[in-house]
């Protein structure tokens, strides 16, 4: 069976990423998981982007915990 996360682009992705948690949330998740990747540079680039999304996409909610 395909997973849902298969099935929808990464932009997608993040954007849902975005509605469902508060900027503090997954800054927490980001730093649960920063020492498991081999390629850094990709994983602070996702971190990267995701700040900027919730800079531009949604300004309201970027400082908030």
């Amino acid at each position: 069976m395909v997973q849902l996360y298969e099935v929808l682009s990464r932009a997608t992705r993040l954007e849902l990423a975005l509605r469902a948690q508060s900027p503090a949330r997954l800054a927490r998740t980001f730093a649960q998981f920063a020492g498991q990747f081999y390629c850094r540079n990709e994983f602070d680039m996702l971190a990267r982007e995701v700040s900027d999304l919730y800079d531009i996409q949604h300004p309201e909610r970027a400082g908030s915990l």
